[in-house]
């Protein structure tokens, strides 16, 4: 497929070969975490952290190098799943016709939702969110 990127699935030993090789993996042993602190205290702490976290669809058209991109799927690649097994795959498209085809495929499914699929109480609280159908973002990030 033109403009796309070799696909990256930092899965087990049938990982494809990057433009720098994937590191052998190595055994780390669990080191158990044992907070200090009361555990109420601290579950309160954690939780007015992570209820400041927020999705963020804005991004920058700054070239991003291949490398870049390439350590960013790793470290996602590390993302927690069912038996470790990581089911995902990730491409990185840097065709801007891709790109704009992709875009419209995202905002046409989008239109659907929010015109037939959505419950009016989806959209209220979507409406406060500032979130439409309009997919601008899927162009403008580097890829």
């Amino acid at each position: 497929m033109p403009g796309v990127a070799d696909i990256v699935r930092p899965r087990g030993r049938d990982m494809p070969t990057p433009t720098q090789p994937f590191p052998k993996p190595r055994f780390t042993p669990l080191i158990p975490y044992r907070p200090a602190g009361e555990p109420e205290r601290l579950a309160r702490e954690f939780y007015e952290e992570v209820r400041q976290r927020r999705s963020v669809r804005t991004f920058s058209d700054r070239p991003v190098s291949r490398e870049t991109i390439e350590w960013v799927v790793r470290a996602a690649g590390t993302a927690p799943s069912g038996a470790h097994k990581q089911p995902w795959r990730f491409v990185c498209v840097s065709d801007p016709a891709l790109k704009r085809e992709i875009r419209e495929g995202a905002e046409a499914e989008e239109r659907e939702f929010y015109s037939r699929r959505a419950s009016e109480r989806w959209l209220r609280d979507l409406a406060i969110l500032g979130t439409d159908e309009h997919k601008d973002f899927l162009e403008v990030a580097p890829g």
